[in-house]
């Protein structure tokens, strides 16, 4: 669940439609208008919701609206949080059995000199 609870808030639409919803119980019909968003695309979003759990419904006069179940939210923060408070450990290069080449430190100034596999590990990334 906690994945596709982050693959629905990793669509930066979605979320300005869960902004949206958090403060105030729309149908599709007013989200889109609210949002100046063609109705079918605030659909799909809202559905994105409703299948990570995000959002319940109500029939109101043949209308269903959608508000926000917060208890996932306040669950997924709550995760990241306990996420966050991890202490990283410096790597023991000796321990883990890292190849020759990756046990001391990397001295090169610029990474042109460096490999892909040097710049991830030494650099912290591949540019």
């Amino acid at each position: 669940m906690k994945e596709t609870v982050l693959q629905a808030l990793s669509n930066s639409e979605t979320v300005l439609v869960l902004n949206a919803l958090l403060k105030k119980n729309y149908c599709v019909n007013a989200i889109s208008q609210e949002l100046n968003m063609p109705k079918e695309i605030a659909s799909k979003h809202i559905k994105a919701l409703a299948d990570a759990g995000i959002l319940m419904s109500e029939n109101k006069n043949n209308f269903m609206h959608y508000r926000v179940n917060r208890e996932v939210l306040t669950e997924l923060s709550s995760d990241l949080r306990e996420l966050s408070q991890i202490n990283e450990e410096k790597c023991d290069t000796e321990e883990i059995n890292c190849p020759q080449n990756e046990k001391s430190p990397c001295d090169a100034k610029e990474t042109q000199d460096c490999s892909s596999e040097q710049k991830i590990i030494c650099h912290g990334h591949q540019s």
